[in-house]
């Protein structure tokens, strides 16, 4: 009897315990959770915080939805961590950083150092690393405004989505939290982050305003802001911004991201238009795909860096506008030499770039010529990073058109003038 009256006691107690809500259980919407934040410089205090955050409100469903802009606020304040708790002033929920999308520093901030936030938001517990880096073009908090969903409710989808279109088209890079952070204190080479602007029309010209259109023709990219695009939503991702150690030295735009993209490694395809090699007045759009990461072998000779890169693309001819049979064997030996001798100058020009006028290994150049060197106090005492400029870069580039589209072959017109023979 004594042993059935514990048993029970101690199983009402085990019950007790086990089925017992958490005390520390917490709903979805009981915390906000910022998409974008922005550091702006400034004015009294060391910074000007921006977060925009998603509206909660009951659906058909009874769940919870968010409208197409969400919430913006902005504080001025001495660090990122206390702006977050001196909102708490306004904002009704605890603001957590476990789900940001990504933070915007502005350019201003950009030139001066970014190291200093990074390293501090590095050692935040909420702060994930998958987490992108974004440098604004102007202020960070005028392209927080402007980042709003014209498509669906949810503007945390698609902000997420926006920036995974790096992988698509590339005209800018993904850049992860942890990888700028690692980068930024690495010997091998420098951090990038994905360039962006609000757009504010400047750029769309009619046909009484034809000047300038020559940024139009095959190959010339563009900054962020300056796309020619008339839309609802006011931000704009286009380029890297390119960096030495924590600060901003410069630029690429949209086609010499491209190409930053496909010496690294990181390119997966993306539509090119080049000109026409037998009518130049036409232009000739490819689909372009990366079949493998690139080869890169360093040599040193006569204490000089040599490095051979060699990369190899696919290219599926999407529209031939001038018509001709580009489907004979005779003819597309021209039009893949035109391809790829266009692609090899834009990567050749770009690496160029690099390191004449910032002197920065954004490529990662670093990792093999690091194998040239017995022990890590010589690489160190080497210091590549100042040594990047010297080096000769040889790019070896194998393109191949493997595909013409849905066409066997161009014909010819017919008008009321006869054939118009291609």
């Amino acid at each position: 009897m004594h042993k059935k009256i514990c048993f029970v006691v101690l199983s009402i107690l085990v019950m007790s315990i086990v089925l017992t809500g958490c005390y520390d259980s917490i709903e979805i919407d009981d915390k906000v959770y910022p998409i974008l934040i922005g550091i702006d410089k400034g004015i009294s205090n060391k910074i000007i915080l921006t977060i925009q955050y998603p509206i909660y409100h009951s659906g058909d469903n009874n769940g919870s939805q968010e409208t197409g802009k969400g919430n913006i606020n902005s504080i001025e304040a001495p660090s990122i961590i206390e702006a977050c708790e001196m909102l708490n002033a306004v904002v009704s929920r605890k603001i957590t950083l476990q789900h940001v999308k990504a933070f915007v520093f502005s350019e201003d901030v950009a030139v001066k150092g970014i190291g200093q936030y990074i390293s501090a938001i590095k050692r935040y517990r909420e702060v994930r690393s998958t987490v992108n880096i974004i440098v604004s073009r102007g202020r960070a908090e005028d392209f927080i405004k402007n980042n709003q969903s014209i498509i669906g409710p949810s503007v945390s989808k698609m902000t997420e989505l926006q920036l995974s279109q790096s992988n698509r088209v590339g005209y800018f890079p993904e850049e992860s939290f942890f990888k700028f952070y690692k980068e930024m204190l690495s010997t091998y080479q420098q951090p990038v982050a994905a360039y962006a602007s609000v757009n504010d029309l400047h750029n769309i010209r009619d046909q009484s305003n034809q000047t300038g259109m020559d940024t139009m023709m095959p190959g010339k990219g563009f900054k962020p802001g300056d796309i020619p695009i008339k839309s609802k939503t006011g931000r704009q991702f286009g380029g890297t911004a390119i960096f030495d150690g924590d600060k901003m030295v410069g630029y690429l735009d949209t086609y010499e991201t491209r190409y930053y993209l496909m010496v690294k490694g990181k390119f997966q395809s993306g539509i090119v238009t080049v000109d026409d090699p037998k009518e130049s007045k036409y232009p000739v759009i490819i689909f372009l795909k990366s079949t493998r990461r690139p080869k890169v072998n360093t040599v040193f000779k006569d204490g000089k860096p040599i490095i051979n890169v060699n990369i190899k693309m696919d290219g599926d001819i999407e529209a031939i506008q001038s018509g001709v049979n580009y489907e004979n064997l005779t003819n597309i030996g021209d039009l893949e030499n035109k391809i790829k001798q266009f692609i090899l100058d834009g990567m050749v020009n770009t690496v160029r770039k690099t390191q004449i006028e910032y002197n920065t290994d954004v490529f990662g150049f670093g990792h093999s010529a690091a194998k040239n060197f017995k022990t890590i106090q010589q690489w160190e005492n080497y210091n590549w990073l100042k040594h990047y400029k010297e080096a000769k870069i040889n790019i070896e580039l194998d393109l191949e058109i493997k595909r013409m589209g849905t066409k066997l072959n161009s014909s010819d017109k017919w008008s009321t003038k006869g054939r118009e023979k291609r």
